[in-house]
């Protein structure tokens, strides 16, 4: 049985085989004898041939959507003087006409046939929502999007467009957003509707990805809305829900990153939700017990049964952050001043010091945090709740300065650019005293000109380095 190819595959092939029979790879009327097992598939009346673009088609294109926004804007002008039976009729006979036009111009002209295809598709939506404001239907815009959308999708499985597929489905999707999710709080309706669209994107799309997540998307977001933010015992129904959605991840879905991935951002929200910012916006002073407990096993998770992911080192290094902050929150410590201290000195520690496993990015998040706690220390408002005639920013001011005069001493770029920061983050505060503005503007540009000439200098210097 000889193998279905297109011409085109078949030319292809044609030429190759006579090629490699010309350099001897094969031997003498052998190409022949191969490309006998391919025959050429014939197109079926019924198909759709593959249309190709050129100028020609895109010029009438082009004019198709020129005269259909002539006629939209003839019909707006003279909008108010129409009755209402008067515009249904506009609308509806755009819309039988578009769709006359299309069928009859399919074989004829195809690129012509599918302008206006589009065009009743959009005067379709128009009918839709006109007669929801003829009928004072008004605030059922989910309904509206759902019932275009069920008009479109029929017509591009038809026509097999992928314009139509994108489009109709992104009114589906808006639809559903808006009617379960904007118009009233989620139904349980929508866990029956799930299925539906798990089945159309896994039979009807050729199991599509971009669906299958999408679909996802709603049945997390449907999650949260339902459970996570809400108050009261209803929220820890999302301890139950994780794991059946771990277990969903581990035996069904073949061990899908994008689903493991929304997993964990559920779990750390949840987490978030109701032992960081629940104890902030609850009880103050409460000692943040649960997080005590989770931050160890979840580091364990992810170096051991994880194989030492970044993301959930990240994210646990995060939340632990948070535990210090709250476990000070319950110690009564007031003075902002001293939070930022402490993040600026872990910031310090682990710039130098950092698990050879997790090296790069502890020594990220140590520079992040030191210097962006840093600079905010050399502010005198910080210290605000403190009383003293100390001028504990001032002192700050300098010993930062001297620990990135060292770093800049050892070249690193980091240190160039920390310190630039801090000239300027002075010069502000003093040019805005002592000196006129177009004067401080001035030397302002000029001193940014002239430390980027340094930062370029010393980015060059250490890449240098690193080659030798």
């Amino acid at each position: 049985m000889k193998r279905l190819v297109f011409l085109s595959q078949y030319e292809f092939l044609k030429r190759e085989f006579d090629y490699l029979e010309s350099i001897g790879r094969i031997a003498p009327h052998q190409s022949r004898e191969l490309i006998e097992c391919y025959e050429v598939k014939e197109i079926d009346s019924k198909q759709k041939a593959p249309i190709k673009l050129n100028f020609v088609q895109i010029l009438l294109i082009i004019g198709a959507i020129l005269i259909g926004l002539g006629i939209l804007s003839f019909v707006a002008s003279n909008w108010q003087g129409l009755h209402e039976f008067e515009k249904f009729s506009v609308l509806l006979l755009g819309l039988i006409s578009a769709y006359a036009g299309a069928w009859l111009f399919e074989e004829k002209w195809p690129w012509l046939s599918k302008v206006l295809y589009y065009i009743g598709v959009f005067s379709y939506g128009g009918e839709i929502f006109f007669i929801g404001q003829m009928f004072h239907l008004g605030g059922e815009a989910g309904n509206a999007l759902l019932a275009w959308a069920l008009g479109t999708l029929p017509l591009a499985f038809y026509l097999k467009d992928k314009i139509l597929y994108i489009f109709g489905f992104s009114l589906l999707y808006l639809g559903i957003e808006v009617k379960f999710f904007l118009d009233e709080s989620p139904s349980y309706l929508l866990l029956l509707l799930l299925p539906i669209l798990f089945a159309a994107g896994h039979f009807l799309m050729n199991r599509n990805k971009i669906l299958l997540y999408t679909n996802f998307f709603l049945l997390y977001q449907f999650i949260e809305a339902k459970y996570m933010f809400s108050s009261g015992g209803a929220s820890y129904v999302m301890v139950m829900v994780i794991p059946l959605l771990f277990a969903l991840w581990y035996y069904f879905l073949k061990k899908n990153i994008y689903v493991l991935i929304a997993n964990f951002v559920l779990l750390y929200q949840f987490i978030e939700m109701k032992f960081a910012i629940g104890i902030v916006e609850g009880t103050e002073g409460e000692f943040p017990i649960v997080l005590t407990v989770l931050i160890p096993l979840l580091f364990i998770v992810g170096h051991k049964w994880m194989n030492k992911s970044i993301p959930l080192f990240a994210a646990n290094f995060v939340l632990t952050l948070q535990w210090i902050i709250l476990t000070m929150m319950y110690l009564d410590i007031g003075v902002l001043g001293y939070y930022l201290s402490l993040l600026f000195v872990i910031g310090i520690v682990i710039s130098h010091i950092q698990h050879p496993d997790y090296r790069a990015l502890m020594r990220t998040f140590g520079l992040a945090i030191q210097f962006s706690t840093g600079i905010i220390l050399t502010f005198p408002y910080v210290w605000n709740d403190l009383v003293t005639d100390i001028p504990i920013w001032l002192i700050y001011g300098i010993l930062y300065s001297v620990y990135i005069l060292y770093l800049v001493y050892r070249q690193y770029l980091m240190g160039v650019i920390m310190f630039s920061v801090l000239i300027l983050r002075f010069y502000v505060d003093i040019s805005l005293v002592f000196m006129n503005k177009s004067i401080a503007f001035f030397i302002g540009g000029l001193l940014l000109i002239i430390l980027g000439f340094w930062i370029e200098k010393t980015r060059r210097g250490e890449k240098k380095n690193e080659k030798l």
